[in-house]
């Protein structure tokens, strides 16, 4: 974060698509993100399994979400969020893969949870790949970091439906991503003990200004 003579700046000329004007930018790195909600990074290791006929990757990385390629729906992945929100039964059968998946996963009867999120995947013109995003039963009218980092992650797995997408799998560096709002940019590194790295490019925006009130001699004498 900018803190020229020691004061935060929040100027900037940093622009993220989806999210209105401009400020300072940050970058901000994640690291230990991969099977947090699952304990591994795929499910028994394969980058890709069968759910009701649907070639599907399902991943624990940032997120625990499954991605599919977007023809698998009867879709070019251009579709608006609006067009993908006004077909209740492409939404229907979505949400039924889901549940499949997440039955497969471990993670039990999701049909009241969020998770696994599911994105659908393209190839794209303006980025290195094309995602429509769900949370989970309406498409997202922009996408998650967390999403693009599991999307990136993926991206490194050699067979997964994000790699398929490319000639070869992505091993690092960084990886464009084009969702409804614009792109994203996420940067994939992997250190010397394997694990992978993912840093994205955030602003600084101040949201609130106020006081607080606190009784200072009663922390120091909690602190002592």
């Amino acid at each position: 974060m900018p803190t020229p003579d020691g004061r935060v700046s929040y100027a900037g000329d940093c622009e993220i698509a989806g999210v209105p004007g401009r400020a300072a930018p940050i970058d901000v790195v994640f690291s230990n993100f991969c099977g947090g909600k699952t304990g591994s990074l795929l499910l028994a290791g394969h980058a890709v399994i069968d759910v009701d006929g649907i070639a599907i990757t399902a991943i624990d990385a940032a997120v625990c979400a499954i991605i599919a390629d977007a023809s698998a729906f009867g879709l070019t992945g251009e579709e608006t969020p609006q067009d993908l929100n006004g077909r209740p039964e492409l939404l229907a059968h979505i949400e039924s893969v889901r549940l499949r998946a997440a039955l497969a996963m471990g993670l039990g009867d999701v049909r009241s949870r969020v998770l696994p999120k599911v994105m659908l995947v393209s190839k794209s013109e303006r980025g290195d790949l094309r995602s429509r995003y769900f949370v989970p039963d309406s498409c997202h009218p922009t996408h998650a970091v967390s999403g693009a980092i599991c999307l990136a992650t993926a991206a490194t797995v050699p067979g997964s439906v994000v790699a398929e997408l490319f000639s070869e799998p992505h091993t690092d560096g960084p990886l464009v991503i084009e969702h409804a709002a614009g792109t994203m940019t996420i940067d994939i590194t992997r250190g010397e003990d394997g694990a992978l790295r993912a840093a994205v490019r955030s602003t600084a925006r101040k949201l609130f200004d106020g006081s607080v009130f606190a009784d200072l001699d009663s922390m120091d004498r909690l602190a002592g």
